[in-house]
């Protein structure tokens, strides 16, 4: 199981990170091409800030004590913790994002051509 959730852990500032360079590709000004990279750090720093806070909350929960050896109900609300709590979390963000952002083909067709003409009206002006 610690494989598993250290592969997510080292990956997953990839993904989002991967698709920043993207953003910044579209002739706007350099305010505008900045912008996504800080909203990004910004909202970034502040989910660290609550997970860790949550991390520390859940640990104090499940009868984590430091510096000795865990009881067999700290150590199985640890391994919750590390597997159960992602899990759930991921679920929750993957229903937000089903029923608050839907993103059909229609709209990424919408999205784009906005884009076109954004930049169109960029170049021009």
């Amino acid at each position: 199981m610690d494989d598993v959730a250290g592969d997510g852990v080292v990956r997953e500032p990839a993904v989002p990170g991967a698709a920043l360079p993207g953003t910044a590709a579209t002739g706007a000004s350099a305010a505008v091409r900045a912008a996504p990279y800080l909203m990004f750090n910004f909202s970034r720093k502040i989910a660290q800030s609550i997970a860790g806070g949550l991390a520390g909350f859940g640990l104090t929960l499940v009868g984590y004590v430091p510096n000795v050896a865990q009881s067999a109900g700290a150590a199985l609300g640890i391994k919750g913790i590390q597997a159960l709590y992602p899990a759930i979390a991921f679920c929750i963000a993957g229903l937000v994002l089903w029923f608050l952002y839907p993103l059909t083909d229609t709209r990424h067709r919408e999205l784009v051509e906005e884009i076109h003409v954004r930049e169109a009206e960029a170049t021009a002006g």
